[in-house]
């Protein structure tokens, strides 16, 4: 790398593995999780097939939690060989798992509380036309 000892670094991401979308119907209530779903492998950044699984529905924070401290599980249903990823990277996940949890979880509270996830009104006839926001 060029530069000093102090000189900026870039933070790349290889690949993503694996996709989670925590969604449910925008007129729901809270907690609904009517549409949540995850995608268990992702080919040259695409996600595959959208899984519905009922304990992601019903609470997707523990089961988001045994994904993140269960490497080798989520490997495995990625289909992705366990030496494909390094021993730190997995370490590094499995140590992080807490911090991204409550992550999560705070996102979730920002959305139930109307702050986060609400519909863009069309500028011109202010009806909505989207409902998809990124949040997370």
């Amino acid at each position: 790398m060029p530069g000093s000892v102090y000189a900026a670094r870039p933070i790349t991401i290889g690949r993503p593995l694996w996709r989670v979308d925590v969604l449910q119907d925008a007129n729901a209530a809270p907690n609904t999780f009517d549409h949540t779903h995850h995608h268990p492998s992702v080919v040259v950044w695409e996600p595959g097939s959208r899984t519905f699984v009922e304990e992601l529905s019903d609470d997707p924070l523990p089961w988001l939690a045994d994904k993140f401290t269960n490497i080798s599980s989520l490997l495995k249903e990625a289909g992705i060989a366990p030496d494909e990823i390094s021993g730190a990277d997995a370490d590094g996940l499995h140590g992080a798992a807490p911090e991204i949890m409550e992550t999560v979880r705070r996102m979730l509270e920002r959305v139930w509380t109307g702050e986060l996830g609400q519909p863009k009104d069309d500028m011109d006839s202010g009806t909505v036309t989207s409902m998809r926001a990124s949040w997370l």
